[in-house]
C-alpha cells in the first residue's frame, strides 16, 4: 500500500511540480464581490486563505487522506492524484477526500477518518463549533475579519456526510465581505479598469486562468 502510495506521489510530482516558493493554498473567485476589481478580490482572498488551512489541520488535505485510505484499505485511485493541483488551484482542497475511491462505502468511511483527523469533531462526529472558532479567529489577525468570522460560526451548516466544503464556504464568505479595503486602493482598481485599452480584456483569476498561468495561490 505504501509504495503504491509513494510510487503515485513521485510521478505526480513529475508531471505537475508547483512553483518553487509559491503557496499551493486558494480561495474561491466566486466568493468575491460582483463588482470586486481583480485586485480587491485578490486582496481580499490573501486574507481570507488561513480559513481552510486552519480547518483541515496541520498534516494537510493530501497527507490526511493518505494516511486515512491506508487506515481503511483503501488504494486511491490515480484520478486523486491527478486532481490535486487542480483543487488547490480551484480553492478546494477538502473535496480531495471526493476522488479516492468510487465505492461509497469506503468512500464515507475515509471521509468520517478524515473529519475525525481534524480535531474539529465532538465524540459523536458532529462539528465542535468552540473548536472552530478556536482554530479560525487565531488564522486571523485583522480584528474586523475576527469579528465578522466569529459572528457566522454558529450559524454554519453541519457537515453532511463529513464534508467540510459548506463549513469552509460559509466562514470565507463572512470573511471576504469584512476584508478592509483602503479607499485609495479601490479607486486605484476602478481608475485602472477605466483606463484599460479598447480591445484588451483584463485577466481575472477564474479557476481556468489560475492553472493557465501556473497560479496557485496567494505568494
Amino acid at each position: 500500500m505504501e509504495r503504491v502510495v509513494l510510487l503515485v506521489l513521485a510521478l505526480v510530482g513529475m508531471v505537475s511540480p508547483m512553483p518553487s516558493g509559491a503557496s499551493p493554498w486558494a480561495v474561491r473567485s466566486s466568493l468575491c464581490s460582483p463588482g470586486d476589481p481583480p485586485a480587491v478580490c485578490q486582496l481580499k482572498k490573501s486574507k481570507c486563505v488561513p480559513i481552510s488551512k486552519a480547518l483541515i489541520g496541520p498534516a494537510g488535505p493530501v497527507n490526511s487522506v493518505l494516511t486515512c485510505a491506508n487506515t481503511t484499505g483503501v488504494v486511491p485511485d490515480p484520478l486523486f492524484f491527478m486532481g490535486i493541483g487542480m483543487a488547490f488551484a480551484q480553492g478546494n482542497p477538502e473535496t480531495l477526500v471526493d476522488h479516492v475511491t468510487s465505492d461509497p462505502s469506503a468512500s464515507i468511511a475515509i471521509r468520517r477518518c478524515v473529519f475525525n483527523a481534524t480535531g474539529l469533531a465532538n465524540p459523536d462526529l458532529t462539528l465542535n463549533r468552540t473548536a472552530v472558532a478556536a482554530r479560525v479567529t487565531s488564522a486571523l489577525v485583522t480584528p474586523t475579519m475576527v469579528a465578522a468570522v466569529a459572528a457566522v460560526i454558529p450559524f454554519c451548516p453541519e457537515p453532511v456526510d463529513y464534508r467540510l466544503t459548506d463549513l469552509i464556504t460559509c466562514l470565507e464568505t463572512a470573511c471576504m465581505n469584512s476584508v478592509p479595503v483602503s479607499p485609495f486602493m479601490a479607486m486605484g482598481a476602478s481608475f485602472g479598469a477605466a483606463k484599460t485599452p479598447s480591445g484588451f480584456s483584463p485577466v481575472s483569476p477564474t479557476r481556468t486562468n489560475m492553472l493557465s498561468m501556473g497560479y496557485f495561490g496567494a505568494p
